[in-house]
């Protein structure tokens, strides 16, 4: 946040190339794993695993490393409840974006390695590592490709104690991260249909980053998925028809499998009408067993050449199930996305589909809030669940200008004990940039727990303001001030409250 509009714009073009390739893996993830009945689920994949098939940029190897340093100090160094104390923290920060494009080989990475040295509470002091990469090969020519990718992010147990900035040392703080390689096969089946199949070997990790016990942080976890589909696209103008299965187990007696026939009628220019059948087995040895049918049916509304709107209702899991998402462009400026799904997976699963969205989303939205790193705003578990989510994004980006308004609310039913997980969070982030070296921003966000049977009732909000000065094309100086609060509204009713000022110097080579 503190590094900037003109940051952000500059490495758009970087984090677009990772992101086409991220995604191309990542939409196996998704339909494997559940989200076979959102609206336009299988259409989404379509779109992402041909967009790695488009040429890449003409360049052979760009290797862009940067430094930065940063010093901040912090009246809450522990973001303790009780006892505040105030410290200096140097942070040293280095950093690169590659990309490589070889013919059939393609590869994009952007990785970070930052030491936090705090001046008085030392046992605080330490690393952290950010990574997001993706590679492809084609192994024959526009048929077969071998993708990569994955991410280092953190994230946090709760999102109580609140931080001010992610730095070590503050509790429940996680690593997470997440691989995936595998094969992927497109071809087209006379002049009927398309082919898309793809298998993808997936790794989940987590790691505490301090000494503080993390209550339920799921183990390690290898997921293996497979999909096909057969897809008619628009060659019958009238309709559409697309077939979908798909399979994924991990190593932890989860398995989940699933067949979808999705048909699409035009009744006007603007409106067609959805159905999907199919069935779906959830097996985890112990806790689910479910053999169901999925059947839904809605409306597809574009009321122009870049919106469309979808609503689908139905029955998945043995119950009432609902989907829905929103891509609406007004004008040049404004983009409205948003999206609302039920599932049901292990933390491991709902993680990965997390990381799917945020892949959508560095290809999707406008490059001043193009998302630079994943995270995962939510409470960790080690459970499976039905989960429902709602998500919405209201965006203008101007020439000098952007403001972008977020919210999440979601909330995890958890098989067996009858306990549930809701949160919400939500936040507006606005940058202007006054001349052509300098810019400002303002941000505010605001998260509540409303019910948890680990972390309890707790609610956080933060606000910061940033300006960043651009003294040459290369060097950037930032300054920022950010002030974070939170309660907890049951049990002991712990307040912690922090005031972070914080400088930085940017150099790229």
């Amino acid at each position: 946040m503190g590094r900037g509009f003109s940051s952000k714009v500059r490495k758009d073009r970087r984090d677009r190339a990772l992101g086409a390739g991220v995604v191309a893996a990542a939409s196996a993830s998704m339909l494997a794993c559940g989200a076979l009945v959102s609206p336009d689920t299988v259409e989404a994949q379509a779109r992402q695993l041909q967009a790695v098939v488009a040429p890449p940029p003409k360049i052979r190897t760009n290797i862009r490393p940067y430094v930065r340093l940063e010093e901040s100090h912090t009246d809450n160094a522990a973001l303790s409840a009780g006892s505040r104390r105030s410290d200096f923290i140097t942070r040293a920060l280095a950093g690169l974006t590659a990309q490589v494009n070889h013919g059939r080989l393609t590869a994009a990475l952007r990785a970070e390695y930052a030491y936090d040295r705090y001046a008085r509470n030392r046992d605080l002091s330490g690393g952290t590592t950010y990574a997001n990469g993706s590679g492809s090969y084609n192994v024959l020519r526009d048929r077969l490709w071998i993708d990569a990718d994955g991410t280092v992010a953190q994230m946090y147990a709760s999102s109580f104690p609140i931080s001010g900035v992610d730095r070590a040392g503050t509790q429940g703080r996680t690593r997470l991260a997440i691989y995936r390689v595998g094969p992927r096969l497109t071809a087209r089946l006379g002049q009927f249909a398309d082919l898309i199949a793809a298998v993808r070997s997936q790794w989940v990790s987590y790691g505490v980053e301090d000494s503080s016990p993390i209550a339920q942080l799921p183990p390690d976890t290898n997921i293996l998925q497979a999909l096909g589909r057969i897809d008619t696209g628009d060659r019958f103008g009238g309709y559409q028809l697309l077939t979908s299965a798909s399979v994924v187990r991990d190593d932890h007696d989860y398995h989940a499998a699933s067949v979808v026939q999705s048909a699409y009628l035009r009744v006007s220019p603007k409106l067609r009408l959805v159905g999907r059948a199919g069935y779906e087995q959830v097996r985890e040895r112990g806790v689910i067993d479910l053999d169901a049918p999925v059947l839904s049916a809605g409306v597809e509304f574009r009321p122009n050449a870049a919106s469309r709107l979808t609503l689908e209702g139905g029955r998945r899991y043995d119950r009432m199930a609902w989907n829905a998402k929103a891509d609406v462009r007004v004008g040049k400026a404004v983009t409205i996305t948003g999206e609302y799904y039920e599932t049901l997976s292990p933390s491991q699963v709902y993680v990965a589909n997390s990381f799917e969205r945020f892949v959508e989303q560095t290809r999707d939205l406008p490059a001043p809030v193009v998302p630079q790193n994943f995270t995962l705003r939510e409470n960790v578990y080690n459970q499976t669940s039905y989960n429902k989510a709602a998500e919405l994004h209201a965006i203008y980006s101007g020439e000098r200008q952007s403001l972008d308004l977020s919210a999440r609310w979601s909330r995890r039913k958890f098989v067996g004990p009858e306990t549930k997980d809701e949160t919400l969070y939500g936040s507006a982030l606005y940058t202007r940039r006054i001349r052509p070296d300098v810019e400002v921003g303002l941000d505010a966000n605001y998260s509540r727990t409303f019910d948890s049977p680990v972390y309890g009732e707790f609610e956080a909000y933060g606000v910061s303001g940033r300006v960043l000065y651009r003294l040459n094309s290369s060097t950037d100086f930032n300054a920022s001030y950010h002030h974070t609060r939170g309660a907890q509204l049951s049990g002991g009713r712990a307040q912690t409250r922090e005031n972070l000022f914080r400088v930085s110097l940017e150099k790229r080579f």
